[in-house]
């Protein structure tokens, strides 16, 4: 399974709308058929860095990679709480929590809540 869809399986259980890389609200985005309407929460992920991460007799054979998982709402005490549910469903699969932050983008009148994660994969030939 990827990097990408481990984030997605670990996350589905949660409330809002995941998108890969970023979510425009000015899109159209379909989910099962349906159109949905424009969202005032979601969540989006995004690899941040892949490098080799080990080397066994000289040869590469895990890759260290880092992605951050964003969630977006007008609420902070949501902000809050849904972070606190990403970080838990994270780690559960198997992910190691690197950073978290909160903020408040005054332009679009969002809190932004970002978690850093980290992982080590066996290296795909």
């Amino acid at each position: 399974m990827s990097f990408e869809s481990r984030i997605a399986e670990a996350l589905a259980p949660l409330p809002f709308e995941l998108f890969p890389d970023y979510y425009d609200r000015n899109k159209t985005y379909k989910k099962g058929g349906k159109t949905l309407p424009p969202l005032d929460e979601w969540g989006a992920y995004n690899l941040v860095s892949e490098r080799v991460g080990a080397y066994a007799d000289d040869v590469d054979v895990a890759d260290a990679i880092t992605a951050d998982v964003h969630y977006f709402t007008q609420s902070k005490s949501k902000a809050i709480e849904m972070r606190k549910r990403i970080r838990r469903a994270l780690r559960l699969a198997g992910f190691i929590i690197q950073a978290q932050e909160l903020t408040y983008e005054r332009d679009t009148e969002y809190y932004h809540a970002r978690v850093e994660i980290f992982d080590l994969t066996e290296t795909e030939e």
